[in-house]
């Protein structure tokens, strides 16, 4: 893989969720020791959470 798509690969909600389970299991780290991989996923909560808030409506679900 690219050395640019490596990189931007690193920010998917996937990777930190992955790295921290690794750290936790390898290096016996404590979820206060997650602090950047903890920050990626709160960050993408907020997004998921914004984009979902503007694009679901409720009233699309109804068909009369």
């Amino acid at each position: 893989m690219p050395q640019w798509l490596q990189s931007f690969t690193a920010y998917f909600p996937l990777t930190p969720v992955i790295d921290g389970a690794r750290l936790i299991a390898t290096e016996g780290k404590g979820l206060l020791q997650l602090g950047p991989q903890l920050g990626i996923m709160a960050v993408w909560m907020v997004v998921v959470y914004f984009v979902a808030f503007r694009v679901f409506r409720w009233n699309r679900l109804y068909v009369t």
